[in-house]
């Protein structure tokens, strides 16, 4: 009798596990090797040890096109799609989140994507690198060299809810050994999610730990580089990053780079790569917003797409293929009349 319980329960188990992936064999994705991350108390990191499996073009298209737009830019029967999927996990009864990873060789660029038992994409999460294995130039100390290395973690915690956990390891040096670092800090930033009805993801907190001593220099972009948690469906996203770049500081730095071509600030570069990755990821939204805010003193968000267009940073033919199916007239006017004004 305790070995059918037991068998029952198991089985039990397993359909638990590998109901969420219905939609991925579908296509043809095999994740019977991948972590699959519990419903409650789960924790998921990447490292080298990590399995993957990689997907092609057209699982890539069916999976993230909605999000990144890779049907323009790939063949749907090409043999790579540059992805791998790294972890599931079914966050709620209704939807399954799927951790996607780019692996470089410095490290694995990691995305996050909600789906519906259907396999539509509800929500999506462009994280940036989750783990990075080289050193970043910090002058904390002229004496020394010093640096940040990091690790990222999904920490699941039931209801709907889960932790994305980021571990800074602040590292000196003083023999030239960058392989064997010296850990003289930590902090440990946790960003609350939430996965409602709609399969949408709030962030709901953002909570911060040090320990020892942590470079202030690394942090003081740190507001801007949060800027990437933020979902695809959180529809603050644009009036935040255009207050980001209204504020003094931003501002200054802005002007420098106008008056001296010789100067590169890394403020304005975070921001240029936010809206290249913004309007990449939703160009109809952008679109509209730049002809709402078309007449505001403080929208400082067109502009600056108009320069990631003439120096490259975004594709003007890109821009202009999304706006040839705007659908409003007058958006659609302003925003060609804008484009066609845009010297390279």
């Amino acid at each position: 009798m305790k070995r059918c319980v037991f068998f029952i329960c198991s089985l039990l188990m397993v359909v638990l596990v590998r109901a969420d992936a219905g939609f991925l064999l579908q296509l043809g994705i095999d994740t019977s090797l991948v972590t699959h991350v519990p419903l409650d108390g789960g924790r998921f990191a990447i490292d080298e040890y990590t399995p993957f499996v990689a997907l092609d073009g057209r699982q890539v298209i069916a999976l993230l096109d909605d999000a990144v737009h890779w049907q323009e830019a790939i063949e749907a029967d090409e043999a790579e799609g540059g992805r791998s999927i790294a972890a599931v996990y079914p966050v709620t009864r209704q939807h399954t989140i799927v951790v996607f990873s780019q692996e470089f060789g410095d490290g694995a660029r990691n995305e996050l994507a909600v789906y519906d038992w259907q396999g539509r994409l509800t929500d999506y999460l462009d994280m940036g690198y989750w783990r990075d294995m080289t050193m970043l130039s910090i002058d904390d100390d002229p004496e020394s060299e010093a640096d940040v290395r990091w690790n990222t973690a999904l920490v699941a915690e039931g209801g709907g809810n889960f932790v994305i956990e980021r571990t800074d390891h602040c590292c000196t040096w003083t023999d030239g050994n960058s392989l064997n670092p010296h850990v003289v800090g930590q902090r440990i930033t946790r960003f609350h999610y939430q996965v409602d009805t709609a399969g949408h993801l709030h962030l709901s907190e953002i909570t911060t730990h040090d320990t020892g001593h942590v470079f202030a220099q690394h942090y003081r972009l740190e507001e801007i580089n949060q800027m990437n948690w933020l979902p695809l469906s959180d529809t603050t996203r644009l009036s935040r990053l255009n207050q980001l770049a209204a504020n003094d500081a931003m501002q200054n730095e802005m002007n420098k780079e106008l008056s001296d071509p010789d100067y590169a600030s890394d403020d304005v570069y975070r921001i240029r790569l936010l809206i290249w990755q913004f309007f990449d990821e939703k160009p109809q939204e952008f679109f509209q917003w730049m002809y709402v805010h078309r007449d505001h003193d403080d929208n400082h968000l067109t502009p600056l797409l108009l320069g990631n267009l003439a120096s490259g940073f975004t594709s003007l033919d890109m821009a202009e293929r999304h706006a040839r199916h705007i659908a409003d007239p007058n958006v659609k006017h302003y925003i060609q009349q804008l484009l066609a004004n845009v010297q390279q």
